[in-house]
């Protein structure tokens, strides 16, 4: 059985080896620290339930030791489902692997996490090669972005209301009416229109993934960090870069005090 998973590329080491009845074979890989993968070879006939539960204890055991780590379970079962023995695992692959005979499976704690596809053998072998993909797509791709139009504020727009404020003639307002409530809304309701009339207003692309603090300092500070990333590379001094990415930080940090926590989710 060949099994890819999209293209990444891995570091793995083997961390044990185990062949405990006539014709069953797994062995344990770690990929990294975050991602176990077993191999397995089950055998057919009256050795498949003890091979079950062989495997049962193994994993186990493995996934006692390396609780945070993802598990991966890929191999040719033959007749055997894993899932008999282990019942919070999930079998990805449901098309035939050799003939019309599904004998490879692939096995995960996630439910609909793989579309599984077949692809042909590779060199002499008579097993399909089996590539998966995940299902998950990011909210970036699943959610077109949409455009809204927002205040510009700027220091010359800002000072322009300003002088409108100052030139504007708030005794008309006290002398119109004595009730607060008529008194507020008349006020409130005239700053509006200043504002209205004084700050442009611009139409942005908002992307569904994007932080609501996420505005244009902070997108020209994650450019210039690219920037001063790609300089460093090519020169070898990562001064600039450390700056840049102190920028990042910094502005992030003003950005967010002048939003609410609850909408950073």
């Amino acid at each position: 059985m060949y099994l890819c998973f999209g293209s990444h590329k891995v570091l793995m080491a083997v961390l044990c080896k185990l062949t405990l009845i006539p014709d069953l074979t797994f062995t344990w890989t770690m990929v990294r620290h975050s991602l176990s993968w077993g191999r397995v070879a089950a055998p057919w006939g009256p050795n498949m339930d003890t091979a079950l539960w062989e495997l049962h204890e193994a994993l186990t055991q493995f996934q006692t030791q390396h609780r945070d780590a993802a598990l991966i379970v890929v191999g040719d079962f033959n007749s055997a489902n894993l899932k008999r023995a282990v019942p919070n695992l999930y079998q990805h692959v449901t098309f035939p692997t050799r003939g019309n005979r599904t004998l490879d499976h692939c096995y995960t704690p996630y439910k609909d996490s793989y579309k599984a596809l077949a692809h042909p053998p590779f060199g002499k072998s008579d097993h399909a090669a089996i590539f998966l993909l995940p299902k998950y797509k990011q909210r970036l791709k699943r959610e077109a972005p949409v455009q809204r139009e927002v205040a510009r504020w700027t220091d010359q727009s800002v000072a322009a209301l300003q002088d409108a404020l100052d030139d504007a003639d708030w005794d008309m307002f006290r002398r119109s009416t004595d009730d607060v409530s008529e008194f507020t809304e008349a006020v409130v309701g005239f700053i509006g229109k200043l504002v209205d009339d004084t700050i442009p207003r611009i139409t942005i692309k908002k992307f569904s993934n994007q932080k609501p603090w996420v505005d244009r300092t902070i997108l020209e500070a994650l450019n210039s960090r690219t920037a001063a990333y790609n300089a460093g590379i090519i020169s070898g001094n990562m001064d600039e870069y450390k700056s840049a990415a102190y920028g990042v930080r910094r502005a992030v940090r003003e950005e967010t005090r002048d939003t609410v926590p609850a909408e950073w989710l």
